[in-house]
């Protein structure tokens, strides 16, 4: 776990000698300006290798497989060099753990202003997309292998608990991985020498995006403090008259990489507002059927921490009582967006169907079901006009679903609105409140349909007589993935 992280990077380019600055921009007429000038840490990348390493600078487009494949064929080799890959195509953990493979030093990672910055729109403060000073930091644990603190593989990381030495952790990046805006990543990349990249390589920076590995040479230099600090999960329990030991639970991260106004406060905020309302119920006399748990978790950003330790601590006890988890991590306007067990997809269908989209006024299923017909593929618009029923997505990882679902077989939920809430701010300094009040959901109006959709869920599940769960719904899955050989997974953290 970190407790904060000092970090330097210096590069030399032929003669030319440059000093990345490795700081974002605060924006003076932003709310939370001055608790950024006094409180917030240097950008980095979680569980991030360490050390100094130099070598002559390799672009590599996304970092995935397929990118590498490429450069061999060009005759481009990474082995004993640095890495540099703009976000996109995949989860950052991925692009640092394939660079090592592939034998680099050292993995650097930077948004390019294609993506989410002025190449989109205008830039934070005058419009919502990324500052080319922002820097999205993240976790680079070897999330695929494991989620969870990597000196405790398989049990909660409590006190007392036995600890891997570090060197003999798994899921720790073998490499240095360092973050870096689009303002940093300029100059490296307008000093690499050699090929011109292929077309669908170039992003929207002002310069010729070449492959480099010549006289390009970084020095990439980063030291962490790994200091034993606590994590701090809050859990309220509201227990069931009729069947106390069946738990539904109600989950959302609280830390945040800066202020975290969108990731995760927008969805936390209706976490508890749900809280507040069966509050209310139970003043009035109501007690749900099942025992319900409100779970506010620490460490997700990180790596899932705060879940999977508690999860892996309770194991035996969740494995007899947990009998759902609904899960949020973030929110914004736009069409809602639900992946699950297939096993609870009727019961989301039935929900979605009751809650109304706050922009259009229609159900948010029919608005789901409308946006599909207009931008799916053809076998998903064939799909929604010969169902009655919403589809869920199949979950991968990426936030704390994750240990229930995958470790302790609990049917899940992950759930929140997007689509129309614009910007740039992910995991970076610039997810204020002034900016998602302005460009995320001004109104927070979508706060409440999330609070709406995810209450009348938990309502369902912890009152029903019998549990709403629908098999054959699971079984159709399970046919129409192996027809299709597809899968689709989900990384957000």
């Amino acid at each position: 776990m970190f407790e904060r992280i000092i970090r330097t990077g210096r590069q030399r380019i032929s003669q030319k000698e440059i000093k990345a600055s490795l700081t974002e921009k605060i924006i003076a007429t932003d709310s939370a300006a001055d608790a950024l000038a006094k409180e917030s840490l240097a950008p980095y990348n979680a569980y991030s290798g360490e050390g100094e390493v130099t070598g002559a600078l390799v672009y590599v487009n996304q970092g995935v497989p397929e990118d590498y494949e490429v450069l061999e064929r060009r005759g481009v080799d990474v082995k004993g060099k640095i890495v540099l890959a703009r976000y996109g195509g995949s989860w950052r953990g991925i692009k640092a753990k394939v660079a090592a493979e592939k034998g680099a030093l050292g993995c650097i990672i930077f948004n390019d202003p294609l993506e989410d910055g002025y190449a989109q729109g205008a830039a934070y403060p005058a419009g919502a997309y990324k500052h080319d000073t922002a820097v999205q930091r993240g976790s680079v644990v070897d999330l695929p292998m494991r989620p969870g603190d990597p000196l405790t593989p398989g049990y909660g990381a409590t006190k007392d608990a036995k600890r891997l030495p570090r060197e003999q952790a798994e899921t720790i990046m073998k490499i240095p991985v360092l973050p870096i805006s689009s303002a940093d990543a300029e100059p490296l990349l307008k000093a690499m020498d050699s090929p011109v990249a292929p077309t669908e390589w170039r992003g929207a920076l002002p310069l010729t995006y070449r492959l480099g590995g010549g006289q390009a040479v970084v020095r990439l230099k980063a030291e962490f403090h790994w200091n034993l600090v606590p994590t701090y999960n809050v859990i309220a329990r509201m227990k069931g008259s009729q069947f106390p030991d069946q738990w539904v639970l109600r989950g959302n991260h609280h830390d945040a990489w800066v202020i975290g106004a969108r990731d995760p406060i927008s969805a936390l905020a209706p976490l508890l507002e749900q809280a507040r309302a069966f509050s209310e119920l139970a003043k009035n006399g109501w007690r749900p059927k099942r025992t319900v748990l409100f779970c506010v978790w620490d460490g997700e950003e990180p790596g899932l921490l705060g879940s999977t330790e508690w999860a892996e601590h309770h194991a035996d006890e969740l494995r007899r009582k947990a009998v759902a988890y609904v899960n949020t991590d973030g929110n914004s306007r736009g069409i809602l967006g639900i992946g699950g067990s297939h096993s609870m997809e009727t019961l989301a269908g039935e929900v979605a169907q009751v809650v109304p989209d706050p922009q259009t006024g229609v159900s948010v299923s029919e608005r789901m079901r409308s946006a599909s017909l207009v931008r799916g593929s053809a076998e998903e618009k064939k799909e929604y006009l010969t169902r009655k029923n919403i589809h869920i997505e199949a979950l991968g990882s990426g936030s704390d679903f994750s240990v229930f679902l995958q470790h302790l077989g609990i049917a899940s939920y992950y759930i929140g609105f997007r689509g129309e809430g614009r910007g740039g701010e992910y995991h970076t300094c610039f997810d204020t409140f002034d900016h998602y009040a302005k460009y995320g959901d001004p109104d927070f109006s979508y706060g409440v349909a999330l609070a709406k959709v995810c209450g009348r869920i938990t309502l369902r599940l912890a009152d029903a007589d019998i549990l709403p769960f629908n098999f054959n719904a699971q079984a159709q899955t399970f046919n129409r993935c192996g027809e299709r050989r597809e899968s689709r997974v989900i990384l957000t953290i």
